[in-house]
């Protein structure tokens, strides 16, 4: 009798293990207000564009406009996965502006690198607000940097 038991209960746990997932990605995350993510949208496809037309060298020219790729993807998703993409872009870029840190030393006095930085510290205090992360202030983000 046991056996016809056995496979019920892996498939409750199964569902209940999903359940817990959901629930658990859903309390820990707020909804953005949707004039932040007009905003950030705006303000991307500017900051793109600045970057294509830049006077930054190649390789960092398109590893910046590979990461705002990333964000643009999250902000498209953001109603059908949550804030999550969005997390995952920003722990992206930073992680990006960690090892391309000499390149982006190099690039202090160009316009559109201090622009993206910019753009990464917003994107951080918008994920700050969705998932309650300690707040990551401007000079936290260019401290990288140093």
């Amino acid at each position: 009798p046991w056996s016809t038991v056995l496979p019920l209960v892996q498939q409750a746990l199964i569902g209940l293990e999903f359940c817990a997932e959901q629930l658990n990605r859903s309390s820990a995350e707020t909804s953005a207000d949707e004039e932040q993510l007009r905003t950030l949208r705006t303000e991307l496809e500017v900051l793109i564009a600045s970057v294509l037309a830049g006077d930054l060298e190649p390789v960092l020219k398109s590893l910046i406009v590979r990461k705002l790729e990333e964000v643009r993807a999250a902000l498209v998703r953001y109603h059908l996965d949550g804030a999550d993409a969005l997390r995952a872009a920003f722990e992206s870029n930073v992680g990006a502006i960690v090892v391309a840190g000499e390149r982006f030393k190099a690039a202090t006095g160009a316009k559109a690198a201090n622009e993206y930085l910019d753009f990464v510290t917003k994107l951080g205090s918008v994920v700050t607000q969705l998932w309650g992360y300690a707040k990551l202030a401007g000079p936290t983000i260019r401290g990288l940097l140093t």
